[in-house]
């Protein structure tokens, strides 16, 4: 007697199975059970998206750094104007070149100075 051993899946007609049965071992198709795959697929990939961007959030808010406060004036030095008028005091620019500058520096509303009459700086108080 010749004895065949099949690989596992292979089924020969009328073996193992019948033209009664039916598929899912016979309790049929049901659009409920569609509709429950439907909602756990979109919720899986809802929760996934959900963690993403919670996991993205934290990350960057753990990184930032809190910018320094601004402010109006600067916290040590000489202001612009004051560099202007040393340097006019010392010679390096002329009377040309210093009206030019203190205009620009003027028209750029460097704070803390107000133009009075007659183009003298005055300092402002806060």
């Amino acid at each position: 007697m010749l004895r065949v051993t099949l690989p596992v899946g292979i089924i020969l007609p009328g073996s193992y199975e019948s033209e009664d049965t039916h598929m899912m071992w016979g309790y049929g198709f049901s659009w409920g059970g569609m509709f429950l795959m439907l909602f756990g697929m979109v919720f899986w990939i809802a929760l996934l998206v959900a963690l993403t961007w919670a996991l993205i959030r934290w990350l960057t808010s753990k990184t930032a750094t809190a910018a320094p406060p601004v402010t109006s004036t600067p916290a040590s030095g000489p202001s612009a104007l004051e560099i202007l008028r040393q340097r006019y005091a010392r010679g390096e620019i002329d009377t040309a070149t210093f009206e030019q500058m203190r205009e620009r520096l003027e028209a750029s509303g460097v704070p803390g100075y107000q133009y009075g009459n007659g183009n003298q700086p005055t300092a402002s108080v806060r």
